[in-house]
């Protein structure tokens, strides 16, 4: 259990908050619940038990038994509603609770019949609960005494708040009144921990006085987390600075060199090496110097899924650019207003793609045919130049572009390689399409680390290639590794697999 303390000066300005909405003490600290809940939660609809005392007879307050019944209170924290508002709309739902508290919540359940959990409350996890009754005074001869909330070391629902005034349930004997609320809030420490509970409890504090000070505030717009709270936050997010990461222009030359004859792209039909892919990298880098591509703008990739493109991608990012990639079976319109976002002026394009430009400002160059033995030098860019722009599907509007940098294209590298998913021995499969920011995560690291790329049109296409490449310890290399794949398209590829 967490024992927390509303201070007086916090309980008198309720009061009168409470007085000026017409309405109870009660039903002002659980507006402040509410608040506390939809910061934590953002759910609009809260739905809160409480305890009634159910004694609203004359003749019922001497009568011993147990007369508490449990109460539903549905929350409305819709709106982004002042914390005036949210009391207002809590008031009424506590009055019409109320009125009806007598109804026994057993019966609530029988006549509704809710789906529902054995194990948990059909209707409400939290509670929320005020006990005002009297404290016994304790006189015992020659000592004095104090009485002491305990829990029974058990929890009814997730999480319990029960409310003590002690201006009521402690009249001093002497005339003095205890102005402050005790607060107990009750846990299942197996989902709950404490720790929690506390920091959940101390930003309730803090949004009882952000709502005594400016009633009229938007609950939104309320800090309810402390200086630890957010430092914590923060720390948490925040990890060690990275230095700068090695260039992936430095770490591909470092492959080519270490493994020139290894393979780097491979299909069912054919594989390149290292030393091949380089070739033909630098050729295109050649192309794109000889073409005036400008080393602002991004170079747009139309062509279909080949080893070529792949080179294509690999001389334009050596070069210091950055690319756009296109899918030739997308709608011209489609085309041309990436082409013209991006400001796209030089596209590469095979013998098959190049009528499917659309026409605008921007040259074609033919990477059907590569110069051979070009000597072109690979170049690292500025870190915050281009490295590439995708964009989303436009399902919901007019497509939206992203932009990369080569900064974060090394950060990614430096990652992956950490992460022991880019290695001198891995085969990785490349079956996500270039239109599509995974494929960077399949292409790039793997040929940064000396590994293999293998190429497909989708996953399905496993099929495709010999078995043994399927399975560990072909070749000497192990399986092909897939870095991100669909769940449906991976079970589908499993049960393949086996």
């Amino acid at each position: 259990m967490v024992r927390r303390e509303v201070s007086a000066r916090t309980v008198g300005a309720l009061r009168e908050l409470a007085r000026r909405a017409h309405t109870t003490l009660f039903s002002a600290m659980l507006t402040g619940f509410c608040a506390t809940l939809w910061h934590y939660t953002r759910q609009d609809d809260l739905v809160i038990g409480s305890a009634f005392a159910n004694r609203q007879l004359a003749e019922t307050e001497d009568v011993i038994g147990m007369f508490v019944n449990a109460v539903v209170l549905r929350c409305d924290a819709g709106g982004d509603p002042t914390f005036a508002e949210l009391l207002r709309r809590t008031g009424q739902t506590v009055r019409a609770a109320g009125a009806h508290q007598e109804y026994p919540f057993v019966e609530l359940v029988r006549s509704l019949n809710p789906d529902r959990d054995p194990t948990t409350n059909p209707y409400f996890r939290v509670m929320f609960s005020a006990n005002d009754a009297l404290m016994p005074d304790l006189e015992l001869p020659g000592c004095s005494a104090t009485v002491y909330e305990r829990d029974n070391g058990s929890a009814k629902v997730d999480l319990s708040v029960v409310v003590i005034p002690r201006a009521e349930a402690e009249p001093g004997a002497d005339g003095r009144v205890d102005g402050r609320v005790s607060l107990l809030w009750e846990y299942n420490s197996e989902l709950i921990p404490g720790e929690l509970v506390g920091e959940v409890a101390d930003a309730y504090l803090r949004l009882l006085a952000v709502m005594t000070e400016t009633p009229d505030a938007p609950v939104g717009d309320a800090d309810a987390m402390g200086p630890r709270v957010r430092a914590d936050l923060l720390a948490a997010g925040t990890g060690p600075r990275a230095g700068r990461a090695a260039r992936f222009a430095d770490l591909f030359s470092e492959s080519l060199a270490r493994t020139p004859d290894a393979p780097a792209i491979s299909t069912a039909a054919r594989s390149m090496s290292y030393a091949e892919v380089a070739d033909g990298a630098r050729a295109v880098a050649e192309l794109l110097d000889a073409g005036g591509a400008q080393g602002h703008a991004p170079v747009a990739l139309l062509l279909r899924r080949t080893p070529r493109a792949l080179v294509a991608l690999l001389g334009t990012l050596l070069s210091g650019r950055g690319y756009l990639p296109l899918d030739p079976a997308h709608p011209a319109d489609r085309l041309a207003f990436m082409l013209a976002d991006a400001g796209v002026r030089r596209v590469l394009v095979d013998a098959d793609t190049e009528r499917l430009l659309p026409p605008g400002d921007w040259k074609p160059l033919d990477v059907t045919v590569l110069p051979a033995g070009s000597t072109t030098a690979f170049r690292s860019p500025h870190p915050e130049a281009t490295a590439w722009v995708m964009y989303t599907s436009g399902s919901t509007g007019r497509p939206k572009g992203c932009r990369v940098t080569h900064a974060n294209l090394d950060h990614l590298v430096r990652w992956s390689l950490a992460d022991g998913s880019a290695h001198p021995s891995v085969r990785a499969l490349a079956s996500s399409a270039l239109t599509f920011d995974v494929s960077v995560h399949e292409i790039v690291p793997v040929l940064a680390a000396g590994g293999s790329v293998v190429l497909v049109d989708d996953v399905f296409g496993l099929r495709s290639l010999p078995r043994g490449w399927c399975r560990p310890g072909s070749t000497g290399r192990r399986a092909c590794s897939v870095n991100c794949c669909a769940t449906a398209g991976f079970r589908r590829a499993c049960r393949w697999w086996r």
